[in-house]
């Protein structure tokens, strides 16, 4: 069974990034936050890369769209 996902990450000015990987499990916890709503704008991709806040100096320019990732779990089953 697949575990892990790539999802699209863009810098704060919306210009694509790359992929980052990262367990469903995290997804899906992230997706049942209502602060992260399903539509197309960009959100900080801190809480699936840093979900537990380790990393007290986090500035990583991150972004994610939700309506994107949500597709991608969608496509993953």
């Amino acid at each position: 069974m697949l575990t892990m996902i790539s999802i699209q990450v863009y810098n704060g000015k919306g210009r694509p990034m790359g992929e980052f990987q990262t367990s469903i499990e995290a997804v899906q916890l992230w997706l049942a936050n209502p602060e992260n709503d399903r539509d197309d704008r960009l959100v900080s991709a801190r809480d699936l890369v840093d979900p537990e806040r380790q990393n007290k100096n986090y500035d990583w320019d991150l972004w994610v769209k939700a309506c994107e990732i949500e597709e991608d779990l969608r496509r993953a089953f």
